[in-house]
């Protein structure tokens, strides 16, 4: 506790500062900036986990970097922002809740960086930001990572998924990878800031071709998807929550 106590403010305080130094280098040298913003990005999340006396434990094999892929994986809490940004694939964006531009400095860097934000609240607006994403990986053959729950679980356990992400790989027919996090809620519980140091484990599993997949059966491959998220390890809830979000191909 006192750990977690003394060590949140450091947190902060480095969380702001890195990205208010690496969005002054972005602004003002991007030609500097561009070649380096990947290993920018894993060494914020790094060094945050260091100080919150968090340790990454990768477990399974991700796809060679290079090629455009989706990268699916849940969302529990704040320390996911930690974990995808440590593993930050080269030419990598994330689809993130426009919310994230309220927070001073880091919605600014986000922009800049030139990820794609989500407005849940307006389907029209979400649907745009799919496109702008499928759009990313056919032209730049850029890895996406996505939450397809849509939105934080809170207590590690895994919410019914959103189509959208499943209508992105419809359009592009990119490789699907899991990327399975198992303890973000038990470091990070809810209804708390505080961290508990220790591991966090971070599954890789085998990737999914896309090629085959057709709009008939995309509730199975829907449910192949998330079984495979609940076979390495999460726990079900069942809620309501699909949306129908379509993307043109």
């Amino acid at each position: 506790m006192i750990r977690s106590l003394l060590a949140l403010p450091a947190a902060l305080v480095f969380a702001f500062a890195y990205a208010s130094c690496a969005l002054a280098w972005a602004l003002l040298l991007p030609r500097t900036f561009e070649p380096r913003k990947e290993r920018v990005i894993r060494a914020w999340g790094r060094w945050l986990m260091k100080i919150l006396g968090l340790r990454l434990e990768i477990q399974g094999e991700t796809l060679p970097e290079g090629g455009a892929r989706i990268l699916m994986v849940n969302h529990v809490n704040l320390l996911d922002l930690l974990v995808f940004t440590a593993i930050w694939p080269d030419r990598g964006t994330v689809v993130y809740k426009k919310e994230f531009h309220r927070i001073p400095v880091i919605g600014r860097a986000m922009r800049v960086l030139e990820m794609i934000p989500i407005d849940r609240s307006d389907r029209a607006a979400g649907m745009a930001s799919l496109a702008e994403a499928a759009a990313r990986i056919r032209d730049r053959g850029q890895t996406v990572l996505i939450a397809p729950e849509g939105t934080r679980s809170r207590d590690g356990r895994l919410l019914p998924f959103k189509k959208g992400p499943f209508h992105l790989a419809l359009a592009t027919r990119v490789p699907v990878q899991v990327a399975v996090m198992l303890d973000n809620a038990e470091r990070m519980r809810p209804g708390t800031w505080l961290v508990r140091p220790g591991p966090l484990r971070l599954r890789y599993l085998p990737p999914i071709p896309t090629e085959e997949w057709r709009e008939e059966t995309l509730a199975q491959h829907i449910a192949e998807v998330r079984a495979r998220f609940l076979a390495a390890g999460l726990v079900e809830r069942r809620e309501s929550g699909q949306d129908g979000w379509t993307l043109p191909r």
